[in-house]
């Protein structure tokens, strides 16, 4: 099975906000409930939740958007912006392009030997995010920039 944008069910809700994942800026611990959309991959119990933040445009003015993956019962979070533009195809029809920056991903010492892994499903979980905005007007993808994963055994919520 693959990713979806879903909103999440009554267990969903009990099980995502057991993480206590925090906003992105601001503070605060991010209210999920039955009405919260987020990327979920059912079949491997995977969920990548955006939390915020201004990334398009790689504006350095702006803060990244941060996201949590969640896998194994363990948060990673990732930072990237985001940029997209048209591409007309005729005078109705238009293709949307984006490409993204991932500049930074933090995740549970315990992942370490997932690292590779990690970077795929967070690449398919945010092109997914996007498939919902964009349908079928989503044109050519492209990742410029995947940072490096950093781990570690403290609470990633207080980094």
């Amino acid at each position: 099975m693959a990713f979806k944008q879903q909103k999440l069910t009554k267990e969903d809700v009990k099980y995502v906000n057991k993480f206590k994942i925090r906003n992105g800026y601001g503070g605060g611990i991010a209210t999920l409930n039955e009405h919260t959309e987020v990327t979920i991959d059912r079949e491997r119990n995977i969920y990548f939740i955006d939390v915020g933040g201004r990334g398009e445009k790689y504006d350095p003015d702006y803060p990244p958007t941060v996201g949590w993956l969640i896998w194994n019962d363990k948060l990673t979070r990732v930072e990237f912006y985001w940029k997209w533009y048209n591409k007309k195809t005729d005078e109705i029809n238009k293709i949307i392009n984006i490409s993204y920056k991932i500049v930074s991903i933090r995740s549970h010492i315990s992942l370490e030997n997932k690292g590779e892994e990690i970077k795929q499903l967070i690449k398919d979980a945010i092109v997914e995010r996007d498939r919902l905005w964009f349908g079928e007007d989503l044109g050519i993808i492209e990742f410029v920039e995947v940072a490096g994963i950093s781990y570690s055994d403290m609470d990633l919520r207080k980094i």
